[in-house]
């Protein structure tokens, strides 16, 4: 497993090599244990996801892993823009979010 690197817009890398489920679990479980220690009371976390292959589904894994480390998740119905997931934590007043997107980068990578 390669090293989990955070650029100025979050983690990018290439899906299956850097970009995998166990790296995803990995840095969602290290958000939600953070959030458990900074927040009172149960955290509130957002997730959202793209259109980009696989990013439903690894959506899906880093709700769970919150949902396991004690956060409250609200896990999107359907594909999001990065805008509108921080619009809803600002509208929920949640405590967190993420966003499985690679934005701009080319097709083989995921973030």
């Amino acid at each position: 497993m390669n090293d989990i690197k955070f650029g100025t817009d979050g983690w990018r890398g290439l899906i299956a090599r850097d970009f995998t489920f166990a790296n995803v679990k990995k840095v969602a479980g290290a958000i939600g244990l953070y959030l458990k220690e900074k927040v009172k009371g149960t955290p509130k976390v957002i997730v959202g996801y793209d259109t980009r292959f696989g990013s439903k589904d690894f959506a899906l894994a880093a709700a769970k892993e919150l949902s396991g480390t004690g956060c409250n998740v609200i896990l999107s119905n359907s594909f999001l823009s990065t805008p509108a997931v921080s619009l809803n934590i600002v509208e929920t007043k949640a405590d967190g979010g993420i966003v499985i997107s690679a934005s701009h980068n080319p097709a083989e990578f995921n973030g």
